[in-house]
């Protein structure tokens, strides 16, 4: 069928008698139209390219002539309002004994008045014992024992971001707990990713080794901790 309709078509074209057509014919016909049209796309294709890099390049000649891209704006940065925190009265940092035996660090606040238990506080994963000296204050001076943790990989426990493996956490503060002795009633309050320690504290065998458990995910920490404790302050 292909072959015959070639030869009408030649035939047509060519003015030559039906015999005389063969079919490699036809196929050189179908090749060289197959080739323009891959000539004329190519030409298009090429068009087009050129067309687009040119518009590129004439935006960042213009981009350059302007002035080129300008200062971005300033990003606040998690640890900003500690910025106006006075530190001076920060206490120096103790050590205890993890089970693997490396030194970890924690900070200690005498309660002021009287005495209503103690409180642990875990910080955020970009904190330390040092971002919670605020918190540790206030409630030092509402009559709670306050320690301040460098949980392992942050502040002066450990090398920074690692730990050896999972659940070396939890031992670290059941370390923690049978060292210190924090008295009671006890409470281990966290704070964004410390929350969720406390979370996996609270939920694990060593659940009873506290009192009371408190979370804190968001902003305005101290407002809400203290409302939580105000049970505690009489």
């Amino acid at each position: 069928m292909v072959f015959g309709a070639g030869r009408l078509l030649c035939s047509a074209m060519y003015g030559n008698p039906l015999h005389v057509i063969k079919p490699s014919l036809v196929l050189k016909m179908y090749y060289l139209i197959n080739f323009q049209s891959k000539k004329c796309f190519m030409k298009h294709f090429l068009f087009i390219s050129s067309a687009f890099f040119a518009v590129v390049i004439l935006m960042i000649a213009l981009a350059l002539w302007l002035g080129g891209p300008g200062t971005p704006a300033h990003i606040a940065n998690i640890n900003d309002p500690f910025e106006s925190v006075d530190f001076s009265s920060m206490p120096p940092l103790k050590n205890y004994q993890g089970a693997d035996g490396a030194k970890l660090f924690y900070r200690e606040y005498s309660p002021q008045g009287n005495h209503k238990g103690s409180a642990v506080l875990v910080h955020g994963s970009s904190g330390s014992s040092d971002s919670m000296h605020p918190m540790a204050t206030a409630l030092a001076v509402a009559g709670f024992h306050v320690y301040a943790l460098d949980i392992r990989g942050h502040g002066a426990s450990g090398t920074k971001g690692h730990i050896g493996y999972i659940g070396q956490l939890e031992s670290d503060m059941q370390a923690f707990v049978d060292t210190v002795k924090p008295a009671t009633p006890s409470t281990l309050i966290g704070f964004s990713s410390g929350g969720g320690f406390v979370l996996r504290v609270a939920a694990s065998e060593m659940q009873s080794s506290f009192d009371s458990y408190l979370n804190h995910f968001f902003a305005d920490a101290k407002v809400s901790v203290m409302q939580a404790l105000k049970p505690c302050l009489g």
